[in-house]
């Protein structure tokens, strides 16, 4: 059997470490290289030959959303697998969208890691079961009915954060100096674009969610 050529983009070197000696030659893979930030991945990229490239998105202050355009254009054959923190569906749907086969949290166990793995190198797509799980069913049946703060525009998810943080509508408008009409009509978009009923479920929403993006 072909090893499967891996390339890992990971911050926290303890994690990169504990990869190196999970995805061993004898379970049918061989890293490449490994880095911890934006710059090392943009430049290694740039000559890798790996078969599939496992990204973190939380890069020592970076994002690794940023690299993704990088990775399709000059890797064009290989497979991009995100190893995330996050667990929110919107992460997996705009990781895919973005270029992305795969998409697994680093909750998911070593198995499941490496049949992700395994999966996304022959070009299958891949999302974990805890993603899966909070989606109430598979990817493509499921996502498009999850909220997704990546449809919000910017002024839209600087309305949100303020509702995060408990501001009422005249707050928000006298802060950004809006009209409490204008705000309204925000926060009327934002129930819309999230696909949700009210302002309890955003602030239910909101409350699972990172919209520091």
């Amino acid at each position: 059997m072909k090893e499967i050529r891996l390339f890992i983009i990971e911050d926290h070197t303890m994690v990169r470490e504990m990869w190196k000696i999970l995805l061993t030659p004898d379970k049918g893979f061989k890293i490449l290289a490994d880095c911890g930030t934006l710059s090392e991945a943009k430049y290694l990229i740039q000559h890798s030959e790996a078969d599939v490239i496992m990204l973190d998105l939380n890069l020592a202050g970076d994002s690794g959303f940023n690299l993704i355009p990088d990775i399709v254009h000059f890797t064009p054959n290989a497979k991009l697998l995100v190893v995330s923190m996050h667990s929110h569906a919107s992460y997996a749907k705009k990781a895919m969208r973005m270029g992305a086969v795969g998409y697994v949290t680093k909750n998911s166990t070593n198995d499941e890691l490496i049949d992700a793995i395994r999966e996304v190198a022959k070009g299958k797509k891949y999302i974990c079961r805890e993603v899966t799980g909070l989606m109430s069913g598979d990817y493509p049946a499921t996502a498009e009915d999850s909220p997704d703060i990546n449809n919000l525009s910017k002024r839209e998810i600087e309305i949100v954060q303020f509702i995060k943080k408990g501001k009422s509508s005249k707050e928000i408008a006298e802060t950004l100096e809006l009209s409490l009409r204008t705000v309204e009509a925000h926060r009327y978009n934002i129930l819309h674009k999230l696909k949700l009923r009210n302002t309890a479920s955003l602030i239910n929403f909101i409350s699972k969610t990172d919209i520091g993006i």
